[in-house]
């Protein structure tokens, strides 16, 4: 509930805008004189020119400039919202371009010790940096050598990389020690839900669940208030810009 409730909050930043505020319309000259010229460069030489980001138009971001009346400087102000706008934008990226990486590890499929089980949750893919029992944490990256990522498919089935590393043979299985830590790690991984196919009685051991009616009542406030506020936000954030 927190956390939805965060999302229609705006961060701000300015700073001083010493070199971009300065006579702006002749530095814009002096680009746009140049062009043709480069344009004709780029042609003569074989080089595509590039195609225009249609990412950028995506992310909420909103900038203004203000310079006071007889002021040299001015201040460049950047404002964004952490919401729907910067998710949608977020996982764009990730697709078109740190998706990718995946490509460059080697995979497999991995099942759990024999009588044991895999669950799953709304959280389901992990990066794990495992250094030691007790010391370990889940922001690893997609390709970070080492670590490792984990994605339960079923209850019998688990896509696994170690990055840099050659995986064990399809099919292997993890001891039972070993399953029973990445059951616990997937469970603490959790943002709200786990799914198994039958009740397991060993998931309240790992992570505590937790029933509050007013956490609960709070939480579908937000949800009521969640597209008007970001509707809002984006309007304004994206007043400037030709994807709106």
């Amino acid at each position: 509930a927190d956390k939805s409730a965060s999302m229609a909050a705006m961060k701000q930043t300015s700073s001083p805008a010493s070199g971009l505020l300065q006579q702006p319309a002749k530095a814009l000259a002096e680009i746009l004189g140049k062009l043709p010229e480069e344009l004709a460069e780029m042609k003569r030489n074989g080089v595509a020119l590039p195609a225009p980001d249609t990412q950028k138009n995506l992310f909420p971001l909103r900038v203004t400039t203000e310079i006071k009346d007889g002021e040299k400087f001015g201040t460049l102000k950047a404002e964004t919202a952490v919401g729907r706008a910067s998710w949608l934008w977020g996982m764009q990226h990730l697709l078109n371009n740190t998706a990718k990486v995946l490509h460059q590890h080697k995979w497999t499929v991995m099942h759990p010790a024999k009588g044991m089980t895999w669950f799953t949750t709304d959280k389901p893919v992990i990066r794990l940096n495992y250094y030691k029992p007790g010391n370990y944490d889940f922001k690893g990256g997609w390709g970070r050598p080492g670590g490792e990522i984990l994605f339960p498919l079923s209850p019998e089935h688990m896509l696994y990389t170690q990055i840099g590393s050659r995986p064990p043979a399809r099919g292997t299985r993890f001891s039972a020690e070993q399953t029973q830590l990445l059951r616990q790690l997937i469970a603490e991984h959790a943002h709200r839900y786990l799914f198994a196919k039958a009740a397991d009685a060993d998931v309240p051991a790992f992570v505590e669940r937790m029933v509050d009616a007013q956490v609960y009542w709070h939480e579908q406030d937000q949800w009521n208030k969640w597209h008007a506020e970001q509707l809002e936000s984006e309007r304004y954030l994206f007043r400037d810009k030709e994807a709106v």
